[in-house]
């Protein structure tokens, strides 16, 4: 099987846990996440079949302006470019990696896509000609997006261990570890990121040193990304619960029953949230509304 990445000239469900080692629920006892240092997984190479670029003039895209930080774009996750599209879509560049699939969405920062594979590895790859950068391996790989900020890249992974790496040469600023798999983007907050994991917890760590900030658990895995809006997190959950939940010190504000589990990442447009539940149900909820 071969992993394909195509850059064109725009911006472009629950169920049983992963757990690594485990294939038991995700409301057991949390083990206190510690940052944990690793060697740089970045010398070993995959093999790459081709790098394919186009003659179109790939600086174009820069200049039609590039930044998608994170999931969705944003901290509230509306998934909303800044630049318009071209009239006509031209294919720039694709990079294939033998062996790879890839799940999850690129971001884009300073020239640079960021963008994990299931073939163990993590790329950075340059925006105008589609060569690899640097790589960062891990286990068992990536399927959630990344987020980047400050010239670091937070990301994790199917063992559910979430990386901070330097986003020019990749080495490892620090790891910690979850209980289960991590499928979300991560979300900033002051110098504080947050993520959450399928062992059914939201984790805030401070970006710097990834020293635990605060936790908060809920009855059910977290699939979906991570959305902040003012002093408030949205997690739309596996229990079947929209959770809205205080930045600051983790606790619960408000929370909103659903009519089924759901994994999707709120949208966050004014004073509502949008996502949809496993049920086929579409929710619009004002989150200023007790």
């Amino acid at each position: 099987m071969t992993a394909v990445l195509v850059i064109v000239l725009a911006t472009a469900g629950c169920g049983s846990p992963s757990t690594p080692g485990s294939t038991s629920g995700t409301t057991a006892a949390q083990t206190p996440a510690q940052p944990t240092p690793a060697a740089n997984g970045t010398t070993a190479s995959p093999d790459v079949v081709s790098t394919d670029v186009s003659s179109s003039d790939a600086t174009a895209l820069d200049a039609a302006g590039t930044t998608w930080p994170l999931f969705r774009g944003n901290t509230r996750s509306t998934g909303v470019a800044d630049s318009p599209l071209p009239d006509e879509l031209t294919e720039l560049w694709t990079l294939e990696i033998d062996g790879g699939m890839f799940e999850a969405t690129t971001t884009i920062v300073d020239g640079v896509v960021y963008v994990g594979c299931l073939d163990s590895y993590f790329y950075a790859v340059d925006l105008a000609t589609g060569e690899i950068k640097w790589k960062f391996q891990t286990d068992l790989g990536f399927k959630a997006a990344a987020a980047v900020r400050d010239g670091r890249v937070y990301v994790g992974d199917e063992d559910g261990r979430f990386f901070c790496l330097d986003a020019a040469t990749g080495d490892q600023q620090w790891m910690i570890e979850t209980n289960a798999e991590i499928d979300g983007c991560a979300n900033f907050y002051g110098d504080n990121v947050l993520v959450g994991s399928q062992d059914a917890t939201l984790y805030c760590l401070n970006r710097v040193d990834g020293s635990e900030i605060w936790t908060h658990q809920i009855n059910d895995q977290i699939r979906c990304s991570i959305t902040i809006v003012e002093d408030r997190v949205f997690v739309a959950g596996c229990d079947g619960v929209l959770h809205i939940i205080n930045v600051a010190d983790g606790q619960k504000i408000d929370e909103v029953e659903l009519d089924d589990v759901t994994g999707c990442t709120p949208a966050a447009i004014d004073d509502d949230v949008y996502f949809g539940t496993e049920g086929g149900t579409i929710f619009a909820i004002n989150w200023r509304t007790p």
